[in-house]
């Protein structure tokens, strides 16, 4: 009896012992994927740090390059103190230049003009 409780024994050890070197080896096998994966965030941590950056730097272009295209659009109508003032961000002062000024006059005394010669017409 004692003598066949020995042998179950050692035959569950031994399940127990293979189990365990399977577990073992799973184990080793995870450890190493986990450090693969730890190693791969890493790397998809600084390229994406990198991307983020290079689309900041991109965006800072695309509006420097909007602006420089809305300012030479606007060149052709406006003089370059209206341009600054229509495409500043904040209501900021502009000192008007002698071209600005003389402009603006310009403007006002055609447009009267052309308003009494519209009146006359119609």
């Amino acid at each position: 009896m004692l003598l066949e409780q020995l042998k179950k024994l050692q035959e569950e050890n031994k399940q127990l012992a293979s189990e365990n070197m399977q577990f073992s080896a799973a184990n080793t096998q995870i450890s190493i994927a986990f450090k693969q994966l730890v190693e791969e965030k890493k790397h998809l941590k600084k390229d994406a740090i990198k991307n983020l950056h290079e689309f900041q730097q991109l965006q800072k272009n695309v509006e420097k390059n909007a602006e420089t295209i809305a300012f030479n659009a606007l060149r052709m109508v406006f003089t370059s103190g209206q341009i600054k003032r229509i495409m500043s961000s904040n209501n900021s002062r502009v000192t008007w230049s002698a071209e600005d000024i003389s402009s603006a006059i310009a403007l006002r005394l055609v447009s009267a003009s052309s308003r009494r010669a519209g009146e006359q017409i119609y």
